[in-house]
């Protein structure tokens, strides 16, 4: 029996997001969802966190928090918004963070995972074109992979 991995997905609804949940769909039993985020598109967001349950939602656009937040009222999922949510939501435990947030965007949460030590599956190379000096090194130092 292989045992279950804890993930988070950073750009949950843009194309590299879709494809990772589709690998969690049919591997269900092998993933469990902790985070997701999303830019501004909080419909798509608020689906996503209906269908997979994680606990914690972030919506990067804090114009589209209170929005995404009714759309979840009653169920148990945690909403936040904005960047310093983000970056919290990659210091969070789990066993994988999956970057695919587009262009330098994704730097915030990348540096703030690779503190946390994560094990990241990164899906956008300008984050490592624009600060790879920085986080190079980081990664050594933490142990993050």
């Amino acid at each position: 029996m292989m045992q279950t991995r804890s993930l988070t997905i950073f750009g949950a609804t843009g194309s590299v997001g879709e494809s990772t949940l589709k690998l969690v769909r049919e591997c269900n039993s092998r993933f469990r969802l902790k985070g997701l985020s999303a830019h501004s598109n909080y419909q798509e967001l608020s689906r996503l966190a209906l269908e997979f349950r994680p606990e914690l939602v972030v919506i990067a656009d804090d114009t589209h928090y209170n929005a995404l937040k009714d759309s979840l009222a009653g169920t148990d999922i945690e909403v936040r918004a904005g960047s310093q949510a983000l970056i919290e939501l990659a210091r969070q435990p789990v066993d994988c963070v999956v970057g695919a947030i587009v262009g330098i965007a994704g730097l915030a949460p990348l540096y703030a995972a690779v503190q946390a030590g994560q094990q990241i599956a990164l899906a956008n190379k300008e984050t490592l074109v624009a600060a790879g000096h920085i986080i190079m090194p980081l990664l050594a130092e933490t142990g993050a992979t």
